[in-house]
């Protein structure tokens, strides 16, 4: 399971990154289609989903604890 979570992660950091380079070399702007369409922050689900394998797989309650205080400190402030 946390191998296949793993994967996602890494497939949506991926397919956002090409999708941000290749649509703005050709339209400058707000993106709208896409990943995009479905959310506005596509790398950040992925790293969600990639961070989130890693504590899965050590399934401790410090892990947990400590990646839900970086979630809350640092990918808010990032989205907005």
């Amino acid at each position: 399971m946390c191998a296949y979570i793993y994967i996602v992660g890494i497939v949506v950091m991926l397919l956002s990154d090409s999708q941000k380079y290749y649509t703005l070399m050709y339209k400058k702007g707000l993106i709208s289609d896409g990943m995009m369409k479905y959310t506005r922050n596509p790398n950040y689900l992925g790293e969600i989903a990639l961070y989130g394998s890693f504590v899965l797989l050590v399934n401790d309650t410090v892990s947990y604890i400590a990646i839900m205080q970086v979630w809350a400190m640092f990918f808010p402030l990032r989205m907005y």
